[in-house]
């Protein structure tokens, strides 16, 4: 019966991530008709380098979930655990957040990794990167956007709210809540494996890959013309970071199908003084569009190519 049921869940599954990125393209597009952007007057060479910023900053993330899975004493290749890692980033455009861990750890479920565990490395890996990207912006928010108080405690809210259920200690509760005592016990024990080393690496990756994302939307203003006027410095680059690691922050937090509107409004804010009105709407209509198509492609890639054995594993 199982089995049945199986080939209809994966179709449907299939159909509301399609639906999700439509949703997602179909804003970004209305974004960037209503400021009457011409296409051909966008330097496009910037946005292939904003989009290979995006896919290194993630991969940091990717890396870090492959080393989280490990010290879990689960044994995925580096390969599956790329693959499941972007192709399971496609699945926040759908609402809710299941859908992101559905993914990954269908992808990545075999006879040497459980399925559970990979469930909980996800939360852990994806709540490590928002609580480094919270406390990142905040931390540049207090010192470079003094006026923006409300944005500053929203910044260190988020962090204490994410990193509070990376901590082990927190996490054996959970699971002692969800789980039977039984099950309880055994992931207790395997958590026992998470230890504070382990969270250092991930906030290294995680600082990385918000610098990379910094990076990415930094790539996207240079290839506006309207940007031509502004200058920009190594204050300002700073000042990218903590727009964008805020923004992707309160996109998640607001738990709203890949942060649409969130993510729009706090980049308005923060980039409007230092680059102007119009940039400031333009840039990340744009940049939605860029981590979009980048996703896709590198999600494409990774899903057809796959290494000669790696499927059997």
């Amino acid at each position: 019966m199982l089995k049945r049921i199986i080939p209809y869940a994966q179709l449907i599954i299939v159909a509301l991530v399609a639906w999700g990125i439509w949703r997602a393209f179909g804003k970004a597009k209305a974004d960037l008709t209503g400021q009457e952007v011409q296409l051909s007057s966008i330097r496009w060479r910037w946005l292939v380098l904003s989009g290979g910023c995006y896919a290194i900053g993630a991969s940091a993330m990717g890396w870090f979930w492959y080393v989280l899975l490990r010290r879990l004493d689960q044994q995925p290749t580096f390969y599956a655990t790329m693959r499941a890692f972007f192709i399971g980033h496609l699945g926040k455009y759908v609402p809710g957040k299941f859908m992101v861990v559905l993914i990954r750890t269908g992808l990545l479920k075999s006879s040497k990794v459980d399925s559970t565990i990979a469930a909980t490395s996800v939360f852990v890996d994806t709540l490590t990167m928002m609580a480094a990207g919270a406390f990142l912006s905040g931390v540049i928010l207090l010192v470079r956007f003094r006026d923006q108080r409300f944005l500053q405690v929203v910044a260190f809210g988020m962090m204490l709210l994410t990193a509070a259920f990376t901590i082990p200690p927190v996490l054996k509760v959970i699971i002692r809540k969800l789980k039977s005592r039984e099950s309880a016990e055994r992931m207790s024990k395997i958590l026992d494996q998470l230890n504070w080393s382990t969270l250092a690496i991930g906030w290294g990756c995680a600082l990385f890959c918000w610098c990379f994302y910094g990076l990415s939307l930094w790539a996207v203003i240079r290839s506006l013309p309207l940007a031509d006027e502004t200058t920009i410095t190594g204050g300002t680059m700073i000042d990218l970071v903590a727009s964008v690691s805020l923004a992707t922050v309160g996109g998640f937090v607001s738990l709203i199908p890949g942060g649409i509107l969130v993510r729009e409004w706090v980049l308005n804010q923060l980039m409007t003084p230092a680059f102007g009105a119009v940039v400031a709407l333009v840039a990340p209509a744009l940049l939605r569009i860029v981590w979009l198509v980048t996703e896709l492609f590198v999600s494409t890639i990774l899903y057809l190519c796959v290494p000669r054995g790696e499927s059997s594993r």
